[in-house]
C-alpha cells in the first residue's frame, strides 16, 4: 500500500509512522541496489542456502540433491555458499567505492553461481533422466538463474573495464 493510499484512510493515522520508518531505509537500499536486484538475491539466496545447510545438513542428504553428495561434502556446499555470498555482500555493500576490485569480486560470485547453479540443473536432470521420472520443474529455474549469473558476470567485466579506463558508472570520466 502506498502512503497516499493509507493517509486517506481511517488506517492511516496508525500506519503513516510505520510506512515513515520504513519508507526510508526501503529507498536507500532500492537506491544502492536498483541495478544490482538480481545480484542481491541470489546473494540472499546463497547466505540463505548456508544457513539452511549449516542449520541441517540432512536438508541436502535428504533432497534431490543428494548424490552430488559423492563428489563434494555437505560441509563443502555449505561454506562456499557462505564465502561467496559473503563475498558478494561486500561488493554489492562497496559498489563502486572499491573499484576495479568490486567488480572483480562481483565477477568470481557471478561465475561461481554459475557453475553452481548449472550443477544443481543437471543433477536435477541426471537424478529424473536415471531414474525415469518425468523432469523436474527445478531444472528451468537452476539454468535460468545460470543464465543471468552469466549476464551478472558479463555486467561486473563491464563495470572493472571501464574503472580501468577511467570512467564512471555515470560514462564521465573520473579524474
Amino acid at each position: 500500500m502506498s502512503s497516499m493510499v493509507l493517509e486517506s484512510s481511517r488506517l492511516g493515522k496508525f500506519f503513516n509512522p510505520v510506512l515513515f520508518v520504513l519508507e526510508y531505509p526501503a529507498a536507500v537500499i532500492l537506491k544502492h541496489f536498483e541495478q544490482r536486484l538480481f545480484e542481491s538475491a541470489m546473494t540472499l539466496i546463497m547466505l540463505s542456502e548456508w544457513a539452511l545447510i549449516y542449520l541441517s545438513p540432512r536438508s541436502i542428504e535428504e533432497s534431490a540433491f543428494r548424490y552430488m553428495l559423492h563428489t563434494v561434502s555437505a560441509t563443502t556446499i555449505c561454506w562456499t555458499f557462505f564465502t561467496i555470498g559473503l563475498l558478494r555482500f561486500v561488493a554489492l555493500v562497496l559498489n563502486g567505492h572499491w573499484m576495479p576490485w568490486g567488480a572483480i569480486a562481483r565477477m568470481v560470485g557471478a561465475l561461481i553461481g554459475a557453475l553452481t547453479w548449472a550443477q544443481w540443473c543437471a543433477a536435477l536432470f541426471i537424478l529424473y533422466d536415471a531414474k525415469g521420472l518425468a523432469i523436474s520443474p527445478g531444472v528451468p529455474v537452476y539454468g535460468i538463474l545460470a543464465l543471468f549469473e552469466i549476464v551478472s558476470l558479463y555486467r561486473a567485466l563491464d563495470g572493472a573495464l571501464a574503472a580501468a579506463n577511467g570512467v564512471g558508472e555515470d560514462g564521465k570520466d573520473n579524474p
